[in-house]
């Protein structure tokens, strides 16, 4: 009897004992493979993170001119450097100096009760059902704000970015400038209104542009909420635009000027970097998860029991497998984001699959990638709504010249560079429907259904002019 429990206990240790093995053995797989996809990942990202500090580097001045001896020898110019040999602080950019003045004031500007009562005015009516007090109280409060509105302008049109942002601090990194952007974004569109209403409509296509240029300056961010912000922006131009601008108001000249200078405004290799630096700053926060660190958007009870467990050999691991997943899923939504939406859509919803399936092992990988995915409907919305209104405006330069809508988007093809775009959801036509001195155009949206035109904020088709539809139903 004896003789058969030592036996069994000598086989329940041995299946322990080869489950420990395939345990390591698997470890040991994963961290080889880690080496690889997690060493591309963290490359690309410090590649976009380099490429983004170039902005800021400071430019060396030349102590002399070089001589032709020097010149011919290949010399590089001989340079003034501080004591110590170290490089010179990367000098402000004009545009950083000028956003530190007038980002507080934007904000500031936009908290008051006045302009909430103004952008709730905005929102809720077209400008043609403003009352004469309507208007004066729009034309006070702007007034009153000219100086900020015109300094504004002047900074959007210095295409530079505004501020210098530390992406040494990874998760922690601090983006202040994204809320002050996003106020002198609204406070433009809200002057835009009030201009068009008084038949300035080259000075509310300069608060247009200005929006353009504001946006303009996250392009070379590789963050993700930066990135996102660049979207809502484009979103405050096509309501904007497509409730204060009537059809007609634009000249054609003035009509195809903004429709030139708003092509290949996608930027979709900037949602790559943005993705790529995400993946370094998730790879590295695991990394600094091992070595005791706290995680972020973990909660503090959850950390402290993870953070036990991962200084654990299993545990090492078990981290490293979901590094290594992570890693994985990252660059696949990287590859896609240089996509068409409508081609990757199946891959999206794979990786939404995968992540589901992964084994309660993974705990990292499930929270921080699903949210991912969905940025990139974020992105294809943009790119469906500069569309929408590039070819709008395009339609109606037509109408003004000839009189009547085209019977189709191909007419107008020429304006928009050689080609129609595609409904980024389909990779169909966008939805055209000319009637008489009208028409309807849109993209079917994240459903992918035609809902004929129906629409409310983010549900349902994306129409031209849908702002202005809304608010007359």
């Amino acid at each position: 009897m004896q003789k058969r429990t030592r036996s069994i206990l000598a086989g329940l240790v041995l299946v322990f004992a080869a489950g420990v093995a395939a345990v390591i053995a698997a470890g040991m797989l994963a961290s080889r493979r880690d080496s690889a996809v997690v060493q591309r990942v963290v490359g690309r990202g410090s590649e976009a993170v380099a490429r983004y500090e170039e902005q800021f580097t400071a430019k060396k001045v030349p102590a002399k001119a070089q001589s032709p001896a020097d010149e011919r020898a290949g010399a590089q110019s001989v340079t003034h450097s501080p004591v110590g040999g170290e490089e010179p602080p990367a000098k402000p950019l004009p545009a950083t100096e000028l956003f530190n003045k007038l980002g507080p004031d934007a904000q500031s500007v936009e908290s008051q009760q006045d302009y909430e009562n103004i952008e709730n005015l905005v929102e809720a009516k077209g400008w043609s059902e403003w009352t004469g007090e309507d208007s004066q109280f729009l034309s006070e409060f702007f007034g009153k704000n000219a100086g900020l509105l015109e300094e504004i302008r002047r900074l959007a049109r210095l295409g530079e970015p505004v501020y210098h942002v530390d992406l040494s601090k990874g998760y922690a990194t601090e983006l202040p400038h994204l809320a002050q952007l996003r106020s002198m974004a609204r406070l433009l569109r809200s002057e835009a209104a009030l201009r068009a209403s008084a038949g300035d409509i080259q000075g509310a296509m300069e608060d247009y542009e200005a929006i353009i240029g504001l946006g303009e300056t996250l392009v070379e961010e590789p963050i993700i909420i930066s990135q996102l912000v660049r979207i809502a922006m484009m979103g405050i131009l096509f309501q904007g635009m497509g409730s204060a601008l009537t059809p007609g108001q634009l000249t054609p000249e003035q009509a195809r000027a903004f429709v030139q200078d708003t092509a290949g405004m996608y930027h979709r290799e900037a949602l790559v970097n943005a993705l790529v630096t995400e993946a370094t700053f998730g790879t590295e926060a695991m990394e600094n998860f091992r070595n005791g660190q706290v995680f972020p958007d973990v909660p503090s009870e959850a950390n402290a029991v993870l953070g036990f467990i991962y200084q654990t050999p299993i545990g090492g691991i078990m981290l490293s497998s979901d590094r290594q997943n992570y890693a994985e899923f990252m660059e696949r939504l990287a590859q896609a984001a240089q996509a068409p939406y409508y081609e990757v859509q199946a891959e999206l919803e794979a990786i939404d699959s995968e992540v589901d399936d992964l084994s309660i092992l993974n705990v990292l990988t499930p929270i921080l990638v699903p949210a991912l995915t969905r940025v990139q409907g974020a992105q294809a919305r943009s790119e469906a709504m500069l569309d929408l209104t590039r070819i709008g405006l395009s339609l109606e330069a037509y109408y003004t010249e000839t009189g009547n809508y085209p019977e189709n988007l191909n007419v107008v093809a020429r304006d928009l560079g050689g080609s129609v775009p595609l409904d980024p959801y389909t990779g169909n036509s966008y939805v055209y429907r000319p009637a008489g001195e009208t028409f309807t155009l849109y993209s079917v949206g994240e459903n992918r259904q035609d809902d004929g035109g129906r629409h409310h904020f983010r549900e349902g088709d994306i129409v031209w002019r849908g702002v202005e539809a809304e608010q007359k139903k």
